[in-house]
């Protein structure tokens, strides 16, 4: 059971994580950022064998992006 410290702590890592995105390749580390700027590289993607899930768009990304930061 988490003390309530504890509990804190994991909300603020979660709070922080929730937006990341993180590319492995082979085992290592070749992209970590925002989401919104990693997904919005499509270059990056394609290069490690990676595509937007079905229905994502760009456009669409950046629009929820600008939202979030209002």
């Amino acid at each position: 059971m988490f003390q309530k410290d504890e509990y804190k702590s994991n909300k603020i890592i979660k709070k922080n994580l929730k937006n990341r995105a993180v590319i492995l390749d082979n085992g290592k580390i070749v992209a970590d950022g925002l989401f919104f700027d990693i997904l919005s590289k499509p270059e990056l993607l394609e290069k490690h064998r990676l595509g937007l899930p079905p229905g994502f768009s760009i456009k669409k990304l950046w629009e929820d992006k600008s939202k979030l930061s209002d």
